[in-house]
């Protein structure tokens, strides 16, 4: 028998798993969200942000879905969707998501620095982001960014950040100035901190 799904509750499992999906599912009858509904309106609004230059990928991001279905649904290949989704995803406040949209650039900057400390060159990320060196060395100094950018640099992030990179003139760097390496990071999420046995990071 599988488990976590409202049916498997049904079929009288009454695991851990299999009761919160019954009360998910409960609460989203209390709030009417249940079955399916028309994709015209998603459409239309994904037409209207591709329109300002949004790719299907950006989509995606703000939307809070996988952009194979973000490409269906913009392609017609699914008339119908989940009612919580598309309550969920036309309440997104996409303006304040716009891929061009300036945004603190600290969380952008610490993942890069985070990177040269491990061995990753400012040429190599430039290989892997797609964003050009000197770009690269201005976010790594200081500054904001923006929304794609940040997007971009948060995907290449968790792919390198588990493997270290050829350069030593990048560790030695990246030690010189007192940047922490992925690891020193974990389980911390304030940006003005500073990591267990590491001084206040310098450009």
């Amino acid at each position: 028998m599988s488990h976590g799904r409202q049916v498997d509750y049904r079929r009288g499992c009454r695991c851990q798993a299999c009761r919160d999906a019954e009360t998910r599912g409960r609460k989203r009858r209390q709030a009417g969200l249940t079955g399916t509904v028309p994709t015209d309106p998603v459409r239309d609004l994904f037409a209207r942000l591709a329109d300002d230059g949004w790719t299907t990928m950006d989509i995606a991001h703000a939307a809070g879905l996988h952009v194979t279905t973000v490409y269906r649904v913009r392609a017609g290949h699914t008339s119908r969707m989940r009612r919580v989704i598309a309550t969920r995803v036309l309440a997104v406040d996409y303006a304040s998501r716009h891929p061009g949209a300036r945004i603190d650039g600290e969380p952008t900057r610490r993942r890069l620095r985070a990177l040269v400390a491990i061995g990753w060159s400012l040429v190599d990320l430039q290989a892997h982001t797609g964003i050009d060196r000197a770009t690269l060395a201005t976010l790594t100094a200081s500054g904001g960014t923006t929304v794609r950018t940040a997007r971009t640099v948060a995907d290449v992030y968790e792919s390198l950040s588990g493997t270290p990179g050829g350069s030593q003139r990048a560790v030695l760097r990246a030690r010189r100035h007192g940047w922490p390496p992925p690891l020193a990071w974990d389980d911390i999420d304030d940006l003005t901190d500073t990591p267990h046995g590491y001084r206040k990071e310098s450009a």
